[in-house]
């Protein structure tokens, strides 16, 4: 019972859980010391979007990845961790500030917890359904796509959630509309025009819709329309540059990932850069 457990446990001061932290990760996450790890797992969790990088990044993630991939916390304590990371994913929505490493280190979370899923099963097909709703509703709506922030590390506001719907398009449960859903998204967050990705977000964006394509649920047709959606209309000013810019990096990505297998999807991304830039 996750009340009872936050009612049983001290709260850990910022200081000592960093210490902690480092003793367990130089044991390699084999010991907790006299920490129960889903409890202190609660305690890590509430430090998820703190701006100290180290603290955030190097410690409270790195711990909690170890506990869900190691198996050292089981799957209900997991969920209690998943439907946290879900909640943390309203927080600041919408905003341009320091809440984004609150939502993009739990979307990192829950991509990580969907990997434990694809290869233990512990997750019923509502609760899949639950994830995808929500991960595609924040990342058509969070605005902060910033990839790094200096002095405070890693936002990758675009690229944690793209690895999210990678591993949803891995799910053999993952239908034909699920995938068109995740194109939209990703398509929407491509054409941004307010902010140039220069941090891979191409690269892990092309990633997802290659697999999506790789799948063979979604026609080749389908793809081809989708690819012709990110044909521009020309324009002036410093949003459409970046725009530009973003859709042509972006499909470079998709091509070199594609090529040579298919030939006509290549083409047509060929086509549509070059439109751009007539």
């Amino acid at each position: 019972n996750r009340k009872a457990i936050e009612r049983r446990i001290t709260l850990i001061p910022k200081e000592e859980l960093r210490r902690t932290l480092i003793y367990i990760k130089n044991k390699n996450f084999q010991t907790t010391m006299q920490y129960d790890a889903y409890e202190l797992s609660l305690e890590a969790i509430k430090y998820i979007g703190d701006p100290d990088p180290n603290l955030r990044d190097d410690l409270v993630l790195t711990y909690l990845e170890a506990m869900i991939l190691n198996h050292t916390i089981n799957d209900s304590q997991v969920k209690t961790l998943l439907n946290i990371c879900l909640n943390n994913l309203n927080f600041g929505l919408g905003k341009i500030d320091d809440s984004v490493f609150t939502r993009t280190c739990s979307m990192l979370i829950i991509a990580i917890i969907i990997y434990r899923h694809r290869n233990y099963p512990f997750l019923n097909k509502g609760e899949i359904n639950q994830i995808f709703e929500k991960i595609i509703y924040t990342y058509k709506n969070d605005q902060d796509v910033r990839g790094f922030v200096e002095g405070k590390g890693w936002a990758y506001g675009a690229a944690n959630g793209a690895d999210i719907f990678f591993e949803l398009s891995l799910l053999k449960d993952t239908e034909n509309n699920d995938m068109r859903r995740i194109l939209d998204a990703i398509y929407h967050k491509v054409k941004v025009g307010h902010y140039g990705y220069i941090h891979n977000e191409d690269e892990r964006m092309a990633r997802v819709v290659s697999n999506i394509i790789r799948r063979n649920i979604i026609s080749e047709n389908q793809i081809y329309e989708w690819i012709q959606k990110f044909e521009l209309q020309p324009a002036i000013g410093s949003a459409y540059i970046v725009r530009r810019t973003n859709i042509r990096n972006f499909l470079r990505c998709l091509y070199f990932q594609l090529h040579p297998e298919y030939t006509f999807l290549c083409n047509t991304i060929l086509r549509t850069i070059e439109k751009n830039h007539e």
